[in-house]
């Protein structure tokens, strides 16, 4: 159960600093013409055999970048 909570906060601490980065980086995705988002959504097991993750290390976030979709 602590372990739990740990990681819970430990997601929280990492979200709130990506946050920050986010904002960064979307001024320079601006300039560009391209856009990026963060998302907790995606195939975990997946991202660590393609990254060669070791055991214990799993991803918390991702920031695809592209084209921002035209109204």
């Amino acid at each position: 159960m602590m372990e739990a909570l740990w990681n819970r906060k430990a997601c929280r601490e990492f979200s709130d600093r990506s946050l920050t980065e986010q904002q960064l980086s979307n001024l320079l995705w601006a300039v560009t013409g391209l856009a990026a988002v963060i998302r907790g959504t995606m195939d975990r097991e997946a991202l660590q055999k393609l990254l060669g993750l070791m055991s214990g290390q799993e991803p918390m976030l991702n920031c695809p970048v592209g084209y921002a979709k035209q109204h």
